[in-house]
């Protein structure tokens, strides 16, 4: 059976991070979200695929992927009309086998990312 799961990030007072709550159908088992009073921010979904080094791949991942003409590049993973993309480049990500892609963040415990450094 697939994994159909999710991050939930669990936020301190200030909002700053704190950690993932994660929930689903999890190795055959559902795990409910997070239902204490805690400060939460959007769910983000499982891909369904692990990059070269084994570590899921969430929507709100920073990935390292090589581009057609080798270059190195550094995108977030994002989800809309049905698919995960690179949300800059706008490929889907899985036009890149899994050996191709690594996490290098998120956008939780690298908040600059939103800010599009």
């Amino acid at each position: 059976m697939r994994e159909i799961k999710f991050r939930q990030p669990l936020l301190n007072p200030d909002k700053t991070f704190n950690h993932f709550h994660y929930w689903g159908i999890i190795e055959g088992t559902f795990i409910g979200r997070d239902q204490s009073g805690n400060l939460k921010g959007d769910d983000e979904q499982y891909i369904g695929q692990h990059d070269r080094n084994g570590t899921e791949i969430y929507e709100g991942d920073k990935i390292k992927w090589c581009g057609s003409d080798g270059e190195i590049r550094f995108d977030v993973v994002c989800y809309s009309f049905a698919k995960f993309y690179l949300c800059n480049s706008q490929y889907s990500v899985y036009e890149y086998l899994a050996c191709e892609l690594v996490v290098t963040g998120n956008i939780w415990e690298n908040p600059e990312l939103l800010k599009g450094e």
